[in-house]
């Protein structure tokens, strides 16, 4: 749904809207706020429960911003991991894969999300915790990720 914060009146339905209609809504001051769906985000974020609050860019996001972009018709919430120029290096918490994102497909960054009623503010200590020792060696979670998925294929034969 869009918020606009000043008014807290205003709700459209998410599907309804192309991508410069949200970049034309986030540039006016206003804020995104819809549930989350799909497990590219766990565990930070959890499908059903957890509700997200997307701003407008401000300047460059930095790496470990996460991403509100639109891919093949779908909206998608990844972290940054690298900037590249004219795109971004891309990648979920729960994936294996990276994509590279054109800048322009770039709608919105997290602000902070909502775990159950308690809000979850990017600077608290626990999510700078989190984004230290999960996102940040991303490689090594994609290499033991894989080492997993081999070993449990062995095993299950």
């Amino acid at each position: 749904f869009l918020y606009d914060k000043n008014t807290s009146s205003t709700f459209t339905d998410l599907l309804e809207i192309d991508i410069l209609e949200y970049k034309k809504v986030l540039e006016k001051d206003k804020i995104f706020l819809s549930t989350f769906q799909g497990r590219s985000m766990f565990p930070m974020l959890r499908q059903g429960v957890d509700s997200i609050v997307i701003e407008p860019l401000k300047g460059e996001p930095k790496p470990m911003d996460v991403l509100l972009y639109r891919n093949h018709g779908k909206y998608i919430l990844h972290r940054l991991i690298r900037n590249l120029g004219d795109h971004y290096l891309i990648l979920g918490d729960n994936r294996i894969t990276t994509e590279d994102v054109n800048k322009t497909n770039v709608i919105g960054r997290l602000s902070y999300f909502f775990r159950g009623d308690k809000e979850i503010h990017l600077n608290h200590p626990f999510y700078q915790l989190y984004v230290l020792l999960y996102c940040r060696p991303w490689r090594i979670r994609i290499f033991m990720k894989k080492v997993y998925s081999k070993i449990r294929k062995t095993w299950k034969g």
